[in-house]
């Protein structure tokens, strides 16, 4: 679980170039490690098994809270989200 920001750089620096990576999110800063995964240009696993709470101290109502949060950081970055379709062929699942 990544919790602070210092060791998310250097995992990303750690990273071979052009790597396809993704968070899941589950820190307690979540917000701002979303923010900063877009920027990097990373990927965001967003769901309720992954965390329960939408913000500290305030439980989720289901993953489509945080998929509707994601959608509109991506919106705010000029980050185009993927389709399901793009998802899978960017990380190469078949069925």
């Amino acid at each position: 679980m990544l919790e602070d920001y210092d060791e998310m750089v250097q995992r990303i620096k750690a990273m071979f170039p052009r790597s396809i990576w993704s968070r899941c999110r589950g820190a307690y800063n979540q917000f701002a490690l979303d923010v900063m995964t877009i920027m990097f240009g990373g990927h965001i696993r967003a769901g309720l098994e992954d965390n329960l709470f939408f913000a500290p101290g305030q439980l989720a109502h289901g993953s489509a809270q945080f998929v509707k949060r994601i959608r509109q950081l991506s919106a705010v970055l000029n980050r185009k989200v993927a389709t399901i379709e793009e998802a899978k062929e960017l990380f190469k699942i078949t069925h």
